[in-house]
This record gives C-alpha cells, structure tokens and sequence, in this order.
C-alpha cells in the first residue's frame, strides 16, 4: 500500500503543475496514441503493486470474491 501511495504523490504539483488539459487532449490526439494507453499503463502498475503486496494470497482472494458472487446471485 505504502507503495501505492509513493506512486501517487510521484508527481506534486507545486512541481509539476496541472496541464492545460485541453491542449493536452489536442496534442494527444495528433501526435499520440492516446489517453486510454496511458490509463493503461497506471492500471497495471497500481495492478503489479497489488500483486506483489498480496504473493500467494491472491488465488485465494479471488476464489473467495467468486463465491460471494455467486452466492449474492443465489439469494436474489
């Protein structure tokens, strides 16, 4: 977690100053892939950071989240 949050505040803004964000979107446009490629990258570094912190705990936690599931659509 405490990785996450280093991650988060990588980028202060009284160092690095909110964009012009429309400009940003322009630019981004022309001359770049785009912004989903970029919330890509954030999504799995935030995911690989999850993943490391939880090791071997994770099979489980999903086996567990599958079973709430199920049992939820049961009692419905």
């Amino acid at each position: 977690m405490q990785q996450i949050v280093s991650w988060s505040e990588a980028y202060p803004l009284d160092i690095f100053p909110e964009p012009d964000l429309k400009r940003a979107a322009e630019l981004l446009k022309r001359h770049q892939p785009g912004r989903d490629l970029c919330m890509r990258h954030v999504i799995e570094g935030v995911g690989n950071i999850a993943r490391d912190g939880l090791g071997g705990c994770l099979p489980a936690l999903v086996a567990f989240a599958k079973l709430r599931h199920n049992a939820r659509r049961v009692d419905s």
